[in-house]
């Protein structure tokens, strides 16, 4: 994802997500992936009600460098049943510059056993 827009600063919201994501109340959840920025800006990551926003876990805020990195955290979803979560990277409040470019793969949520 490249962020192109030269007024980029003013940007109100800007995120990639998925959404319809099932979970189950009450459960711990491992949540990893591999990112870099060409900036070495942050990303903050939500894992919310896709439409309300209720969060079903706290934000992670991975510190990304240039260069790939491998991330990961731990958490222990909400007490309500959930097919509607949204998993979302979001862009605003992170410092990042116009023309900066993020990568992100190797998305993984998985149930802890």
């Amino acid at each position: 994802m490249a962020t192109n827009d030269s007024d980029f600063n003013r940007v109100d919201w800007l995120q990639v997500y998925q959404f319809t994501i099932p979970m189950q109340p009450n459960t711990r959840y491992r949540l990893s992936f591999a990112a870099n920025s060409t900036y070495g800006h942050d990303v903050i990551v939500k894992l919310i009600k896709h439409v309300g926003g209720t969060p079903y876990a706290p934000d992670f805020r991975p510190n990304l460098t240039t260069s790939w990195q491998t991330f990961s955290t731990e958490f222990i979803s909400t007490g309500t049943a959930m097919n509607d979560a949204r998993l979302m990277f979001w862009f605003v409040g992170v410092d990042a510059k116009a023309g900066e470019e993020y990568y992100i793969d190797s998305i993984i949520l998985e149930k802890v056993i």
